[in-house]
């Protein structure tokens, strides 16, 4: 509970919802790259067919990417990262959930403040650290790893992102009647 008595989050609701916002990223980077980006996937299946070729026949290691195929995954993964900021940062920002969390009733809040609305500064913050452990490569991959898991034993059910933003994954609770008699009396 937070300390206004709003639920945590599970770990297994928060990983369902990760995935679920994974699948969407996803798409959202194949949709991006698809129209952003001529001949995209064909290129890049040549390029990567053509370098396990020659790795195979023994006429490279797979140390040496060839340039184009270097150029190609760098242009996915800068696209995959500014699909994953601004998808964060806009959905957090703006009603406190990612698709997939919206989905299995969560939201995000600030810490301890289960009833509260998340600002942007804190949308901002959980998206880019969220981010840079998402897409930072193979040692951050690791923290990211640890992070996701971090819930499972925390006492506040929070991962690095939400210690260095600030925030926690609460699941959604209907207003009390104090504050839906405030909402309706301001309209």
């Amino acid at each position: 509970m937070t300390a206004d008595g709003v639920p945590l989050a599970s770990w297994g609701e928060r990983l369902v919802a990760t995935l679920v916002d994974w699948v969407v990223n996803m798409v959202l980077v194949a949709v991006v790259i698809t129209v952003g980006v001529k001949d995209f996937w064909g290129r890049y299946l040549a390029e990567s067919q053509a370098w396990a070729d020659a790795v195979v026949a023994g006429q490279t290691d797979l140390l040496t990417m060839p340039p184009e195929l270097l150029h190609l995954g760098s242009l996915l993964m800068l696209v995959a990262g500014g699909v994953s900021l601004v998808y964060g940062i806009a959905l957090l920002g703006t009603g406190g959930a990612t698709l997939g969390q919206r989905l299995l009733k969560l939201k995000v809040v600030p810490f301890g403040r289960g009833r509260a609305k998340l600002g942007w500064l804190q949308a901002i913050v959980r998206t880019c650290v969220w981010t840079l452990f998402a897409q930072g490569g193979s040692f951050i991959i690791l923290i990211q790893v640890v992070s996701v898991l971090m819930p499972l034993w925390h006492p506040h059910k929070q991962t690095l992102t939400d210690l260095i933003a600030r925030t926690q994954v609460v699941k959604v609770v209907p207003p009390t009647s104090d504050e839906a008699g405030q909402g309706a009396s301001r309209d």
